[in-house]
């Protein structure tokens, strides 16, 4: 009986200690959101994650016709990653975000979001 009271003591202090260090970043949130339609689309691509991501970040956006849509390199500040897109505009349609990211326990987190531009720009907004 004192063994296995042991043993369960010792595995609840591995554990304790080091579960947080097993967990990874996982995305929390992506603007715009993830499979939503935008009017317009937005200047910047910025996902939000469970916890601070280490650089270099990597982050492609694509355009409806496939092509490269994102300028830089993506900024990293804390728990969100920003990629800037090209200011022409790239036209209506779908748009697919993919990402890699270094969780700070060293997990390289990868993942895809889209979302989609309408093209319909509303009153006062300049584009279409």
């Amino acid at each position: 009986m004192r063994r296995l009271a042991a043993a369960a003591a010792v595995v609840a202090l591995v554990v304790g200690v080091a579960g947080p260090a097993w967990a990874h970043a996982t995305l929390l949130s992506v603007d715009p959101r993830s499979g939503s339609t935008v009017d317009v689309r937005p200047q910047a691509v910025t996902l939000r994650f469970s916890e601070s991501v280490d650089p270099p970040a990597a982050v492609a956006v694509t355009g409806p016709s496939g092509q490269q849509v994102g300028v830089g390199a993506p900024a990293v500040l804390g728990e969100r990653v920003s990629q800037r897109l090209l200011s022409a505009d790239t036209g209506p349609g779908e748009y697919v975000v993919r990402y890699q990211v270094l969780s700070s326990d060293g997990h390289v987190v990868t993942g895809t979001t889209d979302f989609t531009v309408s093209g319909r720009a509303g009153p006062g907004v300049p584009g279409n």
